[in-house]
């Protein structure tokens, strides 16, 4: 089993929270540079999406077409890339699973409320990885980590700055 989950405490209502994450075009923000191409492919790459990720990374109309899809909304079953929307519920959750040949998981956003304030979490698991998958994680785990807790800190800043 892999499992990971990071924490943020942020100043406004899982409502707020919630709403905030389901407009937000990339659903994992950490810094803008890394939706800009050639990064993004390198992302997407890097989670194992290799067709997608060759296809950003040499036709600049692809490119163009992934970015104004992410600016999409969602509903369950339809795609951020790679990451197909499962579960989402107000002020609750909003979880995605990511099949490729380098994960077999589940990640999103959890939420609770508290007082007059709400703790975020991005949790991620994956219940039956193959060999392969807990080798790669061992790799990736350390820049997922850094990624997380930023990504975290992007939406607390953009939902306060809201509120």
């Amino acid at each position: 089993m892999i499992e990971s989950s990071h924490s943020i405490w942020i100043d406004a209502s899982a409502e707020e929270v919630y709403g905030h994450i389901e407009s937000m075009p990339n659903k994992f923000p950490v810094f803008r540079a890394l939706e800009r191409w050639p990064l993004l492919a390198v992302r997407i790459f890097l989670i194992g999406g290799f067709k997608r990720g060759i296809k950003i990374l040499f036709s600049k109309s692809y490119y163009r077409m992934a970015i104004s899809n992410m600016k999409k909304p969602l509903a369950i079953g339809g795609s951020f890339g790679p990451f197909v929307l499962t579960e989402a519920e107000v002020g609750r959750k909003y979880f995605f699973s990511l099949r490729t040949v380098l994960f077999n998981l589940n990640a999103g956003y959890l939420m609770d409320s508290e007082g007059r304030g709400s703790r975020l979490s991005l949790a991620l698991t994956s219940d039956n990885p193959n060999m392969a998958q807990r080798f790669y994680w061992l790799f990736v785990r350390p820049m997922h980590n850094i990624l997380a807790k930023k990504t975290l800190s992007v939406i607390r800043k953009d939902v306060e700055k809201a509120h």
